[in-house]
């Protein structure tokens, strides 16, 4: 119901959160996850700047010389999500052509924004929109990534669904993993985020160790 904080405000509420979280646990790695983008139709603004890599990138590299960030988590659902949804990755300006060039800003991602999401969302390439996306971001500082399954709406656009990971997600993973420089013994932790059937979830944990153990060759 509020209007959306500007960047300066999200800045400086993270920087005294983050202060503050350094001064409580000292021993512990602090780590900053990137979120998805939800067009302003739907989100009221609410997504507006915080998923875009630019300032992700600067903000994230800016509390680390600080010293209260320790580095970032890698949500690839999230990821998916903002590089599927955002109309500066997508390529929908490519599809439809110049002449809709004022509906991509993200302020502008309203209803004919949806509208076109619906329509050409058979055109949009999300795994090659989400490579493009992620090596904008700070890889070398990625020390944890989360993976869920996501979900695609009536409408077009791409959710955070918490569902069984797929191909898509796999895909997704791996190309991550291929491209984080690891040095030596130092691992990055791979966490499922699933919150459907709690059933599925022994299930789910061996489709990743199998990936992960086979280098992606079995999915």
């Amino acid at each position: 119901g509020s209007p959306p904080l500007t960047t300066d405000e999200i800045v400086s509420r993270l920087g005294h959160n983050l202060r503050f979280s350094r001064s409580v646990f000292q021993k512990s790695r602090l780590l900053l996850e990137n979120l998805e983008f939800i067009p302003e139709e739907l989100s009221k603004g609410a997504y507006r700047y915080i998923q875009d890599a630019d300032f992700l990138s600067q903000n994230i590299r800016r509390f680390i010389e600080m010293g209260i960030l320790d580095g970032m988590v890698l949500d690839i659902a999230h990821a998916l999500v903002a590089a599927a949804n955002h109309p500066a990755y997508n390529g929908l300006k490519d599809i439809m052509g110049t002449g809709q060039a004022k509906y991509f800003d993200p302020v502008h991602t309203g209803r004919k924004y949806i509208d076109a999401l619906s329509k050409y969302r058979n055109d949009i390439d999300i795994l090659g929109s989400f490579k493009k996306y992620v090596k904008l971001l700070p890889v070398e500082l990625i020390r944890e990534v989360h993976i869920s399954g996501i979900q695609r709406l009536q409408n077009g656009v791409y959710v955070d669904s918490h569902d069984e990971i797929s191909r898509l997600e796999l895909e997704a993973l791996d190309f991550v993993l291929d491209i984080l420089p690891v040095d030596g013994d130092d691992r990055v932790s791979v966490t499922l985020e699933y919150a459907r059937d709690p059933g599925l979830i022994p299930e789910q944990i061996k489709i990743l160790e199998r990936f992960c153990n086979t280098a992606g060759e079995q999915y």
